[in-house]
């Protein structure tokens, strides 16, 4: 789990995701509008929406491809909240927002 997860906004390019996905090593970027998780993007999400679909890195907005609506869990929630969330909604990764 990271501390404060790297995020985009919703008119950033999808290079910009990928951009970000590649200098942190990770698998998936947070969209944020108004300093609120909106969306987020994933590894999957790139290779099937953009890479497969032959979209632009570049005239591909991440709001286009991004999953929404995002799930998530308040920090004061409990694991078996979390793990709740994510059967719930078939989900793989859950993001932790600070009382939003």
């Amino acid at each position: 789990m990271r501390a404060k997860p790297p995020c985009v906004s919703p008119s950033d390019p999808v290079s910009t995701v990928l951009s970000h996905m590649m200098k942190e090593e990770i698998g998936a970027v947070i969209v944020a509008e108004d300093n609120r998780p909106i969306g987020i993007i994933t590894e999957n999400d790139m290779l099937i929406r953009v890479f497969h679909a032959g979209r632009d890195l570049i005239s591909t907005s991440a709001s286009e491809i991004m999953s929404s609506p995002l799930v998530t869990l308040d920090s004061q929630g409990s694991i078996k909240d979390g793990l709740d969330l994510i059967r719930e909604h078939d989900i793989q990764r859950l993001v932790v927002t600070d009382g939003e």
